[in-house]
């Protein structure tokens, strides 16, 4: 009855709207489609660096690592490769800085970070603005806020990216992946956010210290669910 009632009068009906959406969608960030057309170095001689190295090899990544213990631990006793390929041994930390793309630093304890962060201008004198760093062990906050300052005054990309759970091995990525928790002023690049793809499940990624914060608080509440 009302569409005729529109026919004689001459009225146009209204349409109908579409609803608009409710949701969001989420920022994607591609995938590399080549990801060993660049550099991966893992600064570190402690077992997550390690794993951290393999994993990457394992992902088809170019690594480059500064520990000869690291670099062992891709042969056998007996000679030959446990894993596809093995990284590249450099031992001169500026040599490595230039070599190098993404900078993944897993240092063995609080007192090696405050040893390799004594003097931090060394380190970064040797990186340029385009260089990616993420430090992955370190969970020290009154550490990671001078280095994060000193970071800002250079213009370099620095990141707290501490993660949770820990891996012990390659094994542990299928049995219980870990979450990263990065803390950084902006977001990096797409090509380095994809090695964090490879090395984490999810990622949350929050202000400079942040990660540090998070890490600790996700820690301490599993820990309290443990307990129960």
């Amino acid at each position: 009855m009302s569409s005729l009632y529109d026919e004689i009068t001459r009225r146009l009906p209204r349409k109908r709207r579409t609803p608009a959406p409710t949701y969001q969608t989420l920022a994607k960030i591609q995938r590399c489609l080549v990801p060993h057309s660049f550099n991966v170095s893992v600064i570190g001689e402690s077992s997550l660096a390690c794993v951290l190295s393999q994993r990457l090899s394992s992902c088809n990544y170019r690594v480059l690592v500064s520990s000869e213990l690291v670099h062992k631990s891709f042969f056998k006793p007996q000679g030959g490769l446990l894993h596809d390929r093995a990284p590249d041994f450099i031992a001169s930390l500026s040599d490595l800085c230039k070599a190098s793309d993404v900078l993944i630093i897993a240092l063995g304890s609080l007192a090696a970070s405050e040893a390799f962060y004594a003097d931090v201008s060394t380190f970064f004198d040797a990186l340029t603005p385009s260089k990616t760093v993420f430090d992955m062990s370190l969970d020290d906050y009154r550490i990671s806020s001078h280095v994060h300052l000193e970071a800002q005054k250079r213009n370099l990309h620095f990141f707290d990216c501490p993660m949770f759970p820990e891996p012990s091995s390659l094994l542990s990525y299928e049995t219980s992946p870990p979450s990263l928790f990065l803390g950084g002023k902006d977001l990096p690049e797409s090509y380095a956010f994809n090695v964090l793809y490879s090395l984490g499940i999810t990622i949350y990624p929050s202000g400079p210290n942040y990660g540090i914060i998070h890490r600790a608080l996700v820690a301490v509440r599993m820990e309290g669910e443990g307990e129960e």
